[in-house]
């Protein structure tokens, strides 16, 4: 769910609060997605639940009163990437004692929090790259670069394989 906040001044008794996205009018009452509130006549919020491409635009609000007084504020509403994650060589064969290095290529709104783990759930490594230094048999597995912003989550996996020599 998405609060699009817009402060209103001077409008006290509302009547009508009407909302617009890039001039079209909305209807909260036939689209379920919207509600439109307004709080001590100072806040007018719509919350959109499940925000969608077609809500990307400005949105304003318009507020009036018993006395057919008008107040109005406007917002922009931005839609957000949403994090995407992508290890690339997905696998790699090792043998024992080599250095292993994967970097996790991110994107998306942040701020972008980035963590590797292993099949037991450790945490592994902080950041987008997962080093290695001595590859021992115990590293053989399959490793999740997860990255989480505030709108979402992403994973990749790479899958490592160690052999003695």
């Amino acid at each position: 769910m998405v609060t699009i906040p817009a402060h209103i001044h001077s409008v006290n008794h509302v009547t009508s609060v009407i909302w617009y996205r890039n001039g079209t009018q909305l209807d909260p009452e036939s689209d379920s997605r919207y509600t439109a509130t307004v709080s001590d006549n100072t806040l007018a919020t719509l919350e959109i639940d499940s925000l969608r491409d077609e809500d990307v635009g400005v949105y304003v609000v318009v507020v009036t009163n018993s006395d057919d007084s008008i107040a109005n504020a406007s917002v922009e509403v931005k839609y957000p990437v949403l994090p995407s994650a992508r290890v690339s060589p997905s696998r790699r064969t090792v043998e024992v004692g080599d250095s292993v290095d994967v970097v996790c290529a991110t994107d998306g709104t942040g701020p972008l929090d980035t963590q590797w783990t292993a099949e037991n759930g450790d945490v592994v490594a902080d950041g987008n790259r997962l080093t290695i230094a001595t590859a021992t048999l115990v590293h053989s597995g399959v490793y999740t670069c997860t990255v989480s912003s505030p709108f979402s989550a992403a994973q990749a996996t790479f899958d490592l394989t160690v052999l003695s020599e």
